[in-house]
């Protein structure tokens, strides 16, 4: 019975193979509709935010914008464990980044991702398996997609960009 079982997934420090839900469930009938289920409910409320916010500032002629973060973590594997304990559903077919940008061109809304700075290649091995760039292309062509500007910063600060 699905209204009674909650995702397991081991903890914040654990490796996500370990969790039955990241390495099995998420790709199950089950797993697809929690999963489905969160990313909905984030989405809404991004949406009645986003909403809100171009109500009374655009009035005014000032642009809105919303922050995405850019989880990097995990995104070399099948389940794209970081960005979907964050609610963002990138897995299973199915695009996070086109969701998210459909509800900021809703609003008028400008697409300001994270860790643009981030080159791949440092932490690629487990227990990372980041591709920071590769995150970043499927986001601005998400964005592009429909339409949305988008814009980036920097996730940390940097000393030396060839790291």
């Amino acid at each position: 019975d699905w209204a009674a079982r909650f995702p397991e997934v081991k903890g914040y420090a654990s490796d996500p193979s370990s969790s039955r839900f990241l390495s099995k469930d998420i790709h199950s009938d089950y797993g697809k509709f929690f999963m489905r289920w969160y990313a909905d409910m984030l989405l809404s409320h991004g949406d009645r935010v986003l909403s809100a916010a171009s109500e009374c500032f655009g009035k005014f002629g000032i642009e809105i914008s919303g922050k995405v973060a850019g989880l990097h973590w995990l995104y070399k594997t099948k389940h794209h464990g970081a960005e979907c304990c964050a609610g963002y559903y990138n897995t299973n077919r199915n695009n996070a980044y086109a969701d998210i940008a459909q509800v900021f061109k809703r609003n008028g809304a400008t697409f300001d991702f994270t860790c643009m700075e981030i080159k791949t290649g440092r932490d690629v091995d487990h227990p990372y398996l980041s591709d920071p760039e590769a995150l970043v292309t499927q986001a601005g062509a998400a964005a592009k997609a429909f339409g949305t500007k988008f814009a980036g910063e920097n996730a940390l600060p940097v000393d030396n960009w060839e790291a």
